[in-house]
């Protein structure tokens, strides 16, 4: 067997973790000492060395805590997916059965008293641990026959003849006990296996016997052949068994039984649930687990929730966020808790930072954790009297130890030890005792870390627990937690608990079949022990999988979210003499024999699934986030698939389902319930409920559910019926059955059926609150079918309402009522009463799918409301609007001394009906009272564009307030734009006009051109700068200013060492201060830009940036994070393709897990003011830019294409399904589909989409066309010819989109053109030479202007003993021929500039560089001398006119220096610029007259101080 690792960090890749050990010396001496005994015939000490080892006497104290215990032998033989079975106490059992007749009598004379008096003491006590003992120490004694027998009949009578047959395998098989016995024994034996499925025994009974059933003598047969014997057998034995196999009424534990493999009790809860309890301790906590779910469920990796409810008597246990919570069960009120106090703090203000909290780097991930992520955290299990759980469960997570060296480690938490704790139920949650961390120090459990809470079975509890490395199983007293007895299982060879995080999270707990305890380790092993006899039955081992080794490896670190896409759980489950094994340490599931732990068949691989099911008809289930398969028990092969379409767009599996008689519930995402046949997986019935749903139970009829934020409580449609109805037959009056009839009333949608019901238990009952509650429900329903009749009901409802969630759908359901009525004043009304109602009472996911009744659309509440008033606003006439304008601002400003958040909540839902109302104006002021410049503009512009972009939408007054947020902000450009569109309105306020005048000359002072002074001095120092090295690892990313002029031109970069940085307009470097998980998030990496706000897109998460913050560099940057993937990796990898006009368009693709036929895309929309649109597959989301809180969320959106927003539209446009789906900007309700017909999408803008299609396949032409997708109009057109690919000259046209905004378009006939994608305007067709060769085009946008620079056919073979002449330098380093620049105001062409020699420029030049450098670099060889010779050529190009600057040719450069992109950084106030050039050339260029005393030679080499100054500038500028 290959061991794990040794050291502090992990095993090697694929080994185990786990190691069984061998017996201590002192004990294998013992069977050794016997064996020579006998062999020597030395029987009297050979039987008692045998005897002492199996009676566990324990005569050498140095064998410590392992004496009495079992060990597997020849364990060196062992090998991955093979068992050992056979161990040192067995192996002494069965040397005792080989004894010889006379060696037999001295053993039964030295032990047969002794375990005659424990038998016969333990039938006067009924006590069977007793009975078990007799066996377990004295089998081979007639009273450990007699034990033998007793408890085997125990078990075949309990039902469990397979338990019955392993207790009598090893008595069958001997001769003496079989006499002492009688044939009885033999027949129960052959009975129990022929019953369990088991072959019969070999050795029948002898010919001419005659035997009887046990407990049937009248049916008894005379042997005469082997094969009467086993037709007697199939004729009779099935009437031998006679047990109620009746389902228990309680839930106790995982799996519901110890063998964990369930009930079948499940069936179709009502929709209506009993009752509901939230698992979250705040309604801060709530928007977070929500805001997680959301984030997990968008890429497919949703599990199962970690923790299950148990029902125990008349309470419900549940875990929670911080506790255990004790609930009765038939009101749902919660009668106690543990512990009393919160575990960590609780918050109430919900605009608390979490992240503040001393300890915490991230509450969101502790959460996702504790919810998801951790099963020892969310076990609990009960032996009906007691509760039992783990406490002191740290956090795992990854710790940014350096981010330069991107070094990560495990956070620094005490997770080597926890704490069990056990309660009393029937004193409300009284602790009795604990162990471990806060227990007894002195206790051997004190450094333990209990994986897993108790097994209870048969008055004894059976815990794994990790000590010291070693991995034992303890029996537990229940009433004191003092140890009974102890196994050891395995060493961990590869550290502690504490630094293997997946065992840490996923924990280990025994389960029991059959007189088998069998216990996964989660080390790569598991161990299954004979528990009457406590020997070890078997033991199997197999590899870790890559992934669970991956995050112990050196330098890597890990996600702690990685670790959630395992198996859910490795606890075992069982039937018959299969053993199923899901290993959360594995990729695979193991079907051991439970026999002797032969595997059943190969392993199966886990292929996306999350969870073992059970096993039900001799078919195995396992289920994953969008799918069920089936497999054969006996061969493993697949048996079903579920159907594709099983699931509807956006819905996933999300949690345990349950089993009925020949179904399965499968909970998903939407709240909907999908009953599916086991016979062939097909969907028999679809239910959605008013409960969120997650993991399942069934008891007594009933239906329990846990998810990630709340319990609920419903009654089972199927059980409930009957018993109603005869309860009504028998008494009309009985009020329970009158209330649940009319619960079954309501869920067929009979309510006013109900409501009859309803009225007479009100009669009786005035006072109950479920029956009020349902009264309510039926009620609303009335008024959801039927507005109309449902108004009637409306003052009894508003006097019977007494919860928040009632209240808000009655509000909506009048609002929606008066709407299709056509009165818009009485639906803003309403719609006024339910904004105030939600200022008080944090909605939660599932109010808000009440009101919206949509299973694939989710909006806030908040959302909803917005959407509806701007319906009223477009029912509404002008007095109308005006009267209902009126009741906004009135109502509105009695609570103007709300909180920053509720203020926010208004504004939202009430936009564009007040402009400057008396909300923004005291949010306004707060803001501006903190210097919160960037809320003010969201604020301002709500979720519409820029005001630069359409100033119509704005009124006067917001106008004004932006342009005066920009002037404090020091967005001086932006204030300058604003004041120009307000010169031309007439009207405003004295004091407006005041103000703007100040901000005039504030921008006037500021804004002006600046002019560089002339003559441009070029010093080039032939030096390698350190800063220059560093800089050629920089990337730079594709960022698009849509909006704004102040930040227009800085872009996103990754600098040297991963760091992810901004680089301004003036080539300044601005890093941002992130971990090292975030720095190396793969290279796709994406900006875009939109005022003061930079929205950042990586592979697996989006960033928030205010741009102001980051000028300042105070490390404020970072307004939030939001993760894509649940578990930090990449959501999509790149897809390029290349356009017929040269250009390149990357798509992402969505990192599928299982294949699929439609491609799913990742595509993050335009900036919307205060809001971002991101498509993920098939789910439209829409983001809070302030609060990173999902708006909506809709999932019948295209897989893949382009989003576009226009008004309160907004669109995915599909190349690849050929559809455009609009939806409402507000709250994300579907508004229509149709078909896209316009070709291939190029890029995508604002509200515009680019695209083509071919025209004349012959000439190879094209149409390019700028489109709006909203109304199908084609906004601009264009001809086009494609690109050149043949190698001699012929007609040929380019295309290339710069920063995501302008097309640059030339064709070689001299015809060229530029437009502006975001506002849908030609800004220019420019005279352009006559390019016939011309072979590409790339663009360059500096100082206003768009240059356009064409590429002409040349040659680039190298010739030896000529110069060639090397221009190209990667994907931002580009050869050009000629440069046209154009103003992007006017459209007209400043200058242009052909050359007769290619020069290589550098695309990502600063837009605020003075000049345009041009680099390329001859190279020549020679044939004769071998020797290479290389020079640099740079010419400045002033950007303002075109003319040469300065230039410098055949600088000699090192042979080695391949490099020729620039990087530049502007220093506009000292008069200079600095540029590296590839590795080892650093430019320095200075303009106006050089200071006194300092000249430049021919060579232009700077002084040894002048230099030593320069190079540290220049450190300091790159850094």
């Amino acid at each position: 067997m290959r061991c794990g690792a040794q050291g502090p960090f992990s095993p090697l890749m694929g080994t185990q973790s786990g190691r069984f050990i061998e017996a201590p010396r002192g004990i294998e001496q013992k069977l050794s000492d016997a064996k020579d005994s006998l062999d020597q015939g030395r029987w009297g000490d050979g039987v008692v060395q045998l005897g002492d080892l199996l009676a566990r006497a324990n005569t050498n104290n140095d064998d410590g805590d392992l004496a009495g215990q079992d060990f597997f032998l020849a364990i060196d033989e062992i090998t991955d997916g093979t068992a050992v079975s056979n161990s040192l106490l067995r192996q002494a059992r069965k040397m005792i059965g080989e004894l010889s007749v006379d060696a037999m009598e001295i053993y039964e004379l030295r032990y047969g008293a002794i375990a005659r008096k424990m038998l016969t003491e333990a039938a006067a006590q009924r006590d069977w641990q007793k009975v078990s003992e007799v066996r377990r120490r004295y089998f081979h004694t007639h009273p450990g026959y007699e034990a033998s027998w007793l408890l085997a009949q125990r078990e075949f009578y309990l039902g469990r003849p397979l338990a019955a047959s392993l207790l009598l395998d090893e008595v069958a098989t001997q001769p003496r006990a079989i006499r002492h016995l009688g044939n009885h024994a033999f027949t129960l034996h052959a009975i129990a296996c022929l019953r369990s499925g088991r072959p019969l025994p070999s050795t029948g009974p002898v010919v001419g016997q005659s035997i009887s059933i046990p407990g049937k003598e009248d049916l008894t047969i005379t042997i005469e052949s082997d094969d009467q014997f086993t037709n007697w057998l199939n004729e009779h034995c099935s009437i031998a068994i006679d047990y109620d196999p009746s389902i228990p009424g309680d839930h106790a534990m995982f799996g519901g039984s110890p063998d964990r493999n369930g009930t079948d009790a499940g069936q179709m809860p009502l929709t209506n649930l009993r009752w509901r309890l939230p698992t979250t301790a705040t309604p801060l906590q709530d928007q977070m687990v929500n805001a997680l779910s959301d984030e997990l469920a968008s890429t497919s990796k949703l599990p199962p929730p970690s923790w299950t409810p148990l029902k125990v008597g008349n309470q419900l246990l549940m875990k929670t966020t911080e506790r255990l919570v004790g609930v009765d069960y038939r009101t749902g009120k919660r009668v106690w808790t543990y512990p009393w106090q919160a575990s960590f703090e609780t918050l109430d203000d919900d605009e608390t930072s979490l992240d503040q909290l001393a300890g915490e780097d991230n509450r969101a991930e502790e959460l996702r954790q504790r919810i998801w992520n951790d099963v020892p955290y969310g076990q609990v299990t009960s032996d009906g009297e007691r509760a039992f759980m783990l406490t002191d469960l740290a956090e795992v997570s990854p710790m940014s130890l350096s981010p330069l060296m991107n070094m990560r480690g495990t956070r620094p938490a005490d997770t080597r030890t926890n704490t069990l704790v056990a309660l009393e139920m029937a004193t409300e949650g009284k602790l009795l005792w604990r162990l471990g961390q806060q227990g007894d120090q002195a206790s051997p459990y004190a450094d333990a870390f209990f994986l897993g809470p108790p097994l209870p079975l048969e008055g004894l509890l059976y815990v794994l627990v990790e000590i010291a490395g070693d991995i034992n199983l303890c029996c537990l007293e229940p009433t004191t937690g003092s140890e009974v007895w102890r196994q050891h299982l395995v060493a961990v060879e590869s550290g502690g608990i504490d630094l293997d995080p997946i065992r840490r999270v996923s924990g280990a707990m025994p389960t029991y079949h059959s007189g088998v305890l069998i216990c996964p380790t989660g080390a790569g092993t598991v161990v299954a022990i004979d528990l009457a006899d406590r020997m070890l039955r078997w033991g199997a081992s197999f590899e870790r999988s890559s992934e669970a080794t991956r995050v112990h490896t050196r330098g890597r670190g890990f996600s702690s979210a990685s670790l959630m896409q395992r198996w859910d759980n490795g606890v075992a489950v069982t039937k018959d003499t299969t053993v199923l094994v899901t290993p959360p340490e594995s990729e695979h599931l193991f079907a051991f024999d439970l026999m002797d732990g032969s595997l059943k068949f190969p392993p199966k691989d886990r292929i996306n699934m999350r969870y073992l099911a059970g096993i039900r008809d001799n078919k195995f289930y396992v289920v994953g986030a969008d799918r069920v398969r089936a497999y054969d028990l006996d061969s493993g092969a697949p048996a079903w698939t579920s159907e594709r379409d099983m699931l509807s767009a956006g819905q996933q599996i999300n949690g345990r389902g349950l089993f009925g008689n020949d179904d399965y519930l499968l909970p998903t995402t939407t709240n909907q319930l999908i009953r599916l046949s086991l016979a062939d997986g097909s969907v028999l019935q679809r239910r959605s409920t008013k409960y969120p749903l997650g993991n399942m139970i069934a008891v007594d009829g009933e239906v329990i559910v846990q998810g990630p934020d709340s319990l609920s409580v419903a009654f089972g449609e199927a059980s409930l019926e009957p018993v109603v109805n005869r309860m009504l037959s028998e008494d009309p009056d009985n009020f329970e059955a009158l209330v649940r009839k009319s619960e079954l009333l309501i869920q067929r949608g009979q309510r006013i059926e109900a409501m009859d019901y309803l009225q007479r238990a009100r009669v009786m009952q005035p006072a109950n609150d479920e029956v009020l509650m349902l009264s309510v429900s039926a009620m609303l329903g009335v008024l959801r079918d039927d507005p109309s009749e449902g108004e009637k009901f409306v003052d009894e409802l508003t006097q019977l309402i007494d919860q928040p969630a009632q209240a808000i759908e009655l509000l909506s359901l009048r609002a929606q009522a008066a709407m299709k009525q056509g009165d818009p004043e009485v639906a803003s009304e309403r719609l006024i009463e339910l904004s105030f109602l939600l200022l008080d009472e944090k909605s939660s996911h599932t109010i808000a799918q009440d009101v919206i009744s949509d299973p694939t659309r989710f909006c806030s509440l908040d959302a909803w409301v917005a959407a509806r008033m701007s319906e009223v606003h477009e029912l509404a006439d002008r007095q109308q609007k005006q009267r209902i304008r009126d009741r906004i601002d009135a109502a509105c400003s009695a609570k103007l001394d709300s909180s920053v958040s509720q203020l926010r909540q208004l504004s939202h839902q009430f936009e564009g009906w007040h402009g400057i109302g008396p909300v923004k104006r005291e949010l306004i002021r707060r803001h501006r009272e903190n210097e919160e410049y960037l809320a003010i503009e969201r604020l301002l512009i709500g979720s519409r564009v820029s005001p630069i972009l359409d100033a119509e939408s704005f009124t006067p007054d917001e106008l004004v307030e932006l342009c005066s947020n920009y002037a404090d902000a020091m967005m001086y450009q932006d204030a300058a734009a604003i004041l120009e569109q307000l010169s031309q309105i007439e009207g405003l306020e004295p004091n407006q006009i005041e103000r703007l005048d100040e901000i005039t000359k504030l921008t006037n002072a500021v804004n002006g051109e600046y002019e560089w002074p002339a003559p441009v001095t070029l010093k080039w120092p032939s030096t390698r700068s350190p800063a220059a090295a560093r800089f050629m690892s920089t990337s730079t990313h594709k960022t698009a200013t849509l909006s704004g002029l102040t930040f227009d031109g800085w872009r996103l970069v990754t600098e040297p060492n991963a760091q992810l940085a901004i680089r301004d307009s003036s080539g300044g470097s601005h890093p941002l201060a992130i971990n090292g998980a975030m720095q190396n998030d793969s290279d796709y990496k994406e900006a875009n830009i939109s005022g003061g706000l930079m929205m950042i897109t990586m592979a697996s998460q989006l960033m928030c940036i205010d741009l102001a913050h980051v000028e300042k560099n105070d490390g404020e940057g970072i307004m939030w994070t939001k993760g894509l993937t649940g578990d930090g990796s990449p959501l999509a990898q790149s897809r390029r393709s290349t356009t017929p006009f040269g250009d390149e368009v990357v798509r992402y693709n969505i990192n599928a897990s299982t294949p699929s036929k439609v491609i799913s895309e990742f595509t993050v929309g335009p900036i919307l003011g205060d809001r971002i649109a991101v498509l993920q597959g098939g789910d439209l989301y829409v983001i809070d830019l302030m609060t990173s809180e999902t708006i909506w969320r809709n999932s019948t959106a295209p897989k893949g294409g382009n989003v576009v927003c226009k008004g309160n539209q907004i669109a995915v446009v599909s190349e690849s399904s050929r559809e455009i789906a609009i939806f409402d900007l507000r709250d994300g309700r579907l508004i229509e589909k149709k078909p896209w017909t316009q070709g291939f999408i190029w890029e995508s803008a604002g509200p515009y989409v680019l695209a083509y299609s071919a025209t004349d396949p012959s000439r190879k032409t094209h149409n390019i066309r700028l489109v709006d997708p909203f109304n199908d109009a084609v906004v601009l057109e264009q001809e086009s010819l494609s690109v050149n690919r043949r190698s001699t000259v012929a007609p040929s046209a380019y295309g290339d989109v710069s920063d995501g905004r302008y097309l640059g378009w030339m064709q070689s006939d001299g015809q060229a053109l530029i437009w502006d994608l975001v506002t849908g305007k030609e800004i220019s067709r420019p005279e352009t030479p006559v390019i016939e060769d011309l072979q590409g085009i790339k663009t360059l946008r500096l100082d206003g202007q768009l240059l356009l620079l064409p590429r002409r056919k040349f040659d680039r073979t190298p010739t030896p003993g000529k110069t060639e002449t090397v221009t190209n330098g990667g994907a931002q380093h580009q050869t050009m021929h000629a440069a046209i620049a154009v103003d992007l105001q006017d459209g007209s062409v400043r200058w242009t500039r052909e050359f007769d020699e290619p020069w290589g420029c550098t695309l990502t030049q600063p837009a605020d560089t003075p000049l345009m450098l041009l680099t390329r670099s001859p190279v020549s060889s020679s044939i004769s001398t071998r020797v290479r010779k290389k020079w640099l050529d740079l010419l400045a190009i002033d950007v303002q006119d075109g003319k040469d600057a300065v230039s410098r040719f055949e600088k000699p450069i090192h042979v080695g220096n391949n490099a020729l992109e620039t990087r530049i950084v502007v220093q506009g106030a000292l008069n200079r610029m600095i540029a590296n050039i590839g590795t080892d050339e650093v430019v320095h260029f200075r303009f106006g007259p050089l200071p006194p005393g300092e000249t430049t030679g021919e060579e232009g080499e700077l002084s040894e101080d002048e230099l030593s100054e320069d190079d540290d500038m220049v450190e300091d500028l790159f850094e």
